[in-house]
């Protein structure tokens, strides 16, 4: 199983002469000299392992030393000379700092802003990113043991939140909430909008969809 975490933002973009290759209308709207156009970005981090706030804030460690260094991936010089400063931080994070174990469960990681990976306490539950504290927080006693048991008789459950993050770690909740049993039907803890046809399937499944 793969996990990821991600954050997006808002960049200024420079590169007009691309604009003239992909969208004459919006050349004709924009103003060069008074607008300012902005393009979604976003940066993501997989790991095989649930440390979905550990990999955020490194996630916006890197953020930072883009906005810092006044690089954007609109102006490819800049980012072209930046480029070994962010590969320094990746093979510094991927390849130098430890993974926590019994012997040393803390492993403290001093960047601009500083990382604390733990490793996950051994209470008998798999170990796969699920939060129960955003599963009693946004579903509530009642409807948390009322998807409990529709998971129990392997019905369909779709569990739809406006927040991706939030979503991920109460569907996984969901699913670890069934051990020991496994759930064997079709599980998707974020849907994506290309697969929204599996909400059609003749079988039991788990889905978490945002929109």
């Amino acid at each position: 199983k793969q996990y990821g975490a991600c954050i997006s933002f808002y960049e200024l973009f420079n590169a007009y002469d691309r604009l003239l290759l992909t969208n004459n209308d919006l050349i004709n709207r924009l103003d060069i000299d008074n607008d300012h156009l902005y393009a979604s970005t976003c940066i993501v981090i997989f790991s095989r392992h649930p440390f979905f706030d550990t990999l955020r804030r490194f996630l916006f460690t890197i953020y930072q030393l883009i906005v810092s260094s006044g690089m954007t991936t609109s102006n490819n010089n800049q980012l072209i000379d930046h480029i070994p400063l962010i590969e320094q931080y990746l093979k510094h994070f991927f390849y130098h700092v430890p993974f926590p174990s019994p012997s040393k469960p803390r492993i403290f990681v001093e960047y601009d802003e500083p990382l604390l990976i733990v490793l996950p306490e051994d209470h008998g539950l798999p170990q796969n990113g699920a939060s129960f504290v955003d599963l009693l927080k946004n579903l509530g006693t009642d409807n948390t043991l009322t998807l409990f048991l529709f998971a129990l008789l392997e019905s369909k459950v779709l569990v739809h939140s406006l927040r991706s993050s939030v979503l991920t770690g109460v569907v996984e909740a969901v699913n670890s909430m069934l051990f020991p049993f496994q759930w064997q039907c079709p599980y998707i803890p974020l849907c994506p909008l290309a697969l929204s046809d599996v909400l059609s399937a003749p079988c039991p499944f788990i889905i978490g969809k945002t929109i």
